[in-house]
């Protein structure tokens, strides 16, 4: 048996794309509230950093540049944790290998520790990555008062 041409290949990964879209749209025309809604449902994290300004042309102000990387700094653990035992074994390999058979045996338990987060504080999850549908986590961060998907 041979691997598919590469234009059947593009063929398949364009009709996967249009299917997970079509799910998509139903599933958001099904949950999202109205539209006249989502102004008072815009919250985000303000970390108060603006663009150069005509004060400040060339660059951001280094106060601003260091709340930034603090900031993302932050965040980057949730984006790592998202990959739960996976990554976690990657970034703690001994770690894993000891604490396998208790509390790091589930993506949960991975994903709360490398997050620093507790287990009231995860709100959801989808732990199955598919085609188009990445992995993902929804919980609230103390530490910055967020809720971080």
């Amino acid at each position: 048996q041979s691997s598919p041409s590469l234009t059947t290949w593009a063929k398949g990964m364009a009709a996967l794309g249009a299917q997970a879209s079509k799910k998509d749209d139903a599933e958001f025309e099904r949950l999202a509230p109205p539209a006249s809604a989502w102004q008072s449902l815009h919250n985000v994290v303000n970390l108060g950093v603006e663009g150069p300004s005509a004060q400040c042309p060339s660059a951001l102000p280094d106060v601003k540049l260091l709340d930034m990387a603090r900031a993302t700094s932050h965040f980057a653990r949730f984006a790592l944790a998202a990959y739960s035992k996976r990554m976690y074994s990657l970034v703690f390999p001994v770690t894993a290998c000891l604490t396998m058979g208790c509390c790091l045996g589930s993506e949960q338990g991975a994903f709360e520790r490398m997050c620093g987060v507790s287990s009231e504080d995860v709100l959801g999850a989808e732990t199955i990555a598919r085609p188009f549908k990445p992995v993902w986590w929804l919980c609230r961060d103390r530490v910055s008062s967020a809720v971080v998907v």
